[in-house]
């Protein structure tokens, strides 16, 4: 991951401006909303919004301060929120006409022990491209200052919609096994007709009376079994898998009602089952001790993966570049033009179809916003004056505005092979939708508007 200091093409503009580039594909829910969270902290308090850092304001408040700080309050709420937002607008723009899978990535999860396979596929979308507004004034058409975030490739899924397959494979009964007690029970059989024969040839009647009468019967009970039968439990204890624990609850009729006293199951065979459906009906959060996790269990295998720690990893080291650069451009930016305490609003670039319950549609902003957009980010042209100080144009002039940049590695490999000249034809989906004139034959749910968080965030003085 590094830190790109972007000159303008102009000789007169010597304004620079950081480009921080993460070493991942996509930028995840998750990233997006740690990395706004990043920048709205720093610039809270570059701006004088609040005396010191967010984070050090959290943990001193109770001793510094007394009784609840609505600032606090309501930048939690925020905070909270844009985890869920981001979630929200990935399914969003998966649902757009645009966004056909290219492709799809499947994540098989087998346990030796059970033998039982389960494949995940994941229909993966082209990514998007992500645009925040964070305005610091009275009023959306008076602000003091302004901040534009870019996310480039955003990660862009159908959240709750996986296609989920599974598949069990249960150990079966020798054959061996099977013809012994075959043989057993009709040699039985037959030694009882041999020395009653009476007896034997009455029972055949009555055999042939009953399978007569319960032709229909048996016709109406098929489907109730074949609908079990994907339920059924082993005779051997804990065979089942991991999935199926409701299978053999006192619920569910048909699971070994009818067992023999036979039956090879043992009560500590009986007592293990029960631990181990305890064992999978437990939250992970709440279950996993030291021992635990040095176990080879399949159940950690499924939620303590490497992919995880990656995932972490990754969030941390954004924040972490994403500081620096505010830290080292700030005075450039004119981060540090304190401004007295305000109140801050967040806009997001969204389609219709977004669906959030504390995002209020702003159609009315949507020309306006998207002029000081393309004046900021200049899209027209992606090899001159980027993310350059505006101090004129639409939305408030004379009022600068900073624009920062978020880049993956595919959207630097792309912008390197455009160098020759040559038209690249972007993966991000909506970079011809930033111009507004150019929205001709966008279906209306699937066009872009500002959405503004409800929430209200106002900065405070010590």
């Amino acid at each position: 991951m590094t830190v790109h200091e972007a000159v303008s093409d102009n000789e007169n503009d010597d304004q620079r401006t950081p480009v921080v580039e993460l070493d991942v594909d996509e930028i995840s829910h998750q990233m997006a909303a740690r990395l706004t969270n990043t920048l709205l902290g720093h610039w809270l308090y570059m701006k004088g919004q609040v005396p010191f850092p967010v984070n050090s304001l959290e943990r001193m408040s109770s001793q510094r301060y007394s009784g609840d700080l609505p600032f606090l309050d309501a930048y939690d709420d925020l905070n909270s929120h844009l985890r869920t937002t981001f979630v929200a607008l990935s399914t969003a723009y998966a649902h757009n006409s645009t966004h056909v899978p290219s492709s799809s990535s499947t994540s098989p999860l087998k346990d030796d022990e059970t033998q039982q396979q389960d494949i995940i596929i994941r229909p993966k979308y082209r990514s998007a491209k992500v645009c925040l507004f964070l305005v610091m004034g009275s009023s959306f058409s008076l602000p003091k200052a302004r901040v534009l975030l870019e996310l480039n490739n955003f990660h862009v899924e159908k959240f709750g919609e996986w296609e989920f397959i599974s598949r069990r494979v249960l150990p079966m009964p020798s054959p061996s096994d099977t013809n012994d007690g075959d043989d057993e029970s009709s040699s039985s059989t037959e030694d009882e007709d041999e020395s009653h024969p009476e007896v034997g040839e009455e029972a055949k009647r009555n055999a042939d009376d009953d399978d007569g009468d319960n032709n229909s019967d048996t016709d109406s009970d098929t489907e109730e079994i074949d609908s079990r039968q994907f339920f059924s439990v082993p005779s051997t204890p804990c065979q089942t898998a991991s999935f199926y624990t409701a299978a053999g609850s006192d619920d569910d009729p048909g699971s070994g009602s009818d067992e023999s006293p036979d039956t090879p199951s043992s009560s500590s065979g009986a007592s293990e089952c029960s631990e181990t459906q305890e064992q999978f009906q437990t939250s992970p959060e709440t279950s996993l001790s030291e021992d635990d996790i040095k176990s080879d269990n399949p159940q950690l295998r499924f939620s303590l993966s490497n992919e995880d720690a990656v995932e972490d990893e990754s969030l941390r080291n954004g924040e972490r570049k994403l500081s620096k650069a505010l830290l080292k451009f700030g005075e450039v930016l004119g981060f540090d033009d304190e401004i007295a305490p305000t109140r801050t609003y967040i806009l997001l670039r969204a389609p219709r179809r977004f669906s959030h319950p504390t995002w209020i549609p702003r159609q009315n902003l949507t020309s306006t916003l998207d002029k000081a957009m393309g004046s900021v980010l200049n899209v027209e042209n992606n090899t001159q004056k980027k993310n350059r100080i505006n101090k004129s144009g639409a939305f408030g002039s004379g009022v600068p505005t900073v624009g920062f940049r978020i880049v993956c590695q595919t959207t630097t490999k792309e912008e390197h092979s455009d160098d020759d000249g040559e038209n690249n034809d972007d993966k991000d989906i909506d970079n011809d939708e930033n111009d507004p004139e150019e929205d001709d034959g966008v279906e209306e749910l699937d066009e872009l508007i500002w959405w503004s968080w409800d929430g209200r965030l106002v900065g405070f003085s010590d």
